[in-house]
């Protein structure tokens, strides 16, 4: 199990890319081990900003963390995210429609296409986000 625990604020979610090398190398081929943490970091770092920009309103305290764990699951790496942001449903938002262009709503829908698992859930003020990426070429 890797664990990694950063400040909220966008400077410092940019550890999350060698972290998750990091987790993912464990299992991957180190051929294919570039592109898979590439996917894996795309899809987390959309949910990371959101926690900031949304959760925090780009204003987190000093206190305010974003704590991930990472570890390979049944032919996937599986990494969790907690923080104490203020409540989101993932569930509630909307695609967005492929004809209007939009600023917004995309990570969400990258997120779900990138992972075979997405589950958001809050309990005594945590948010807590599991997310399963697939191991490249059905490996174990």
């Amino acid at each position: 199990m890797h664990e990694l625990t950063v400040h909220a604020d966008l400077l410092s979610i940019r550890d999350i890319g060698p972290w998750l090398r990091e987790v993912a190398g464990d299992a991957v081929a180190a051929d294919a081990l570039e592109s898979f943490a590439m996917k894996c970091e795309l899809a987390v770092q959309e949910l990371a900003v959101n926690i900031v920009t949304h959760g925090y309103d780009g204003e987190a305290g000093p206190d305010d963390h974003i704590t991930l764990a990472g570890t390979t699951v049944d032919g996937a790496v599986q990494v969790v995210i907690t923080d104490r942001a203020k409540e989101y449903r993932p569930d509630e938002q909307a695609a967005p429609a492929a004809d209007e262009p939009q600023v917004h709503g995309y990570g969400l829908m990258i997120v779900r296409q990138l992972t075979r698992r997405f589950d958001h859930e809050r309990v005594d003020g945590v948010n807590t986000t599991t997310l399963e990426f697939p191991l490249p070429g059905g490996q174990p």
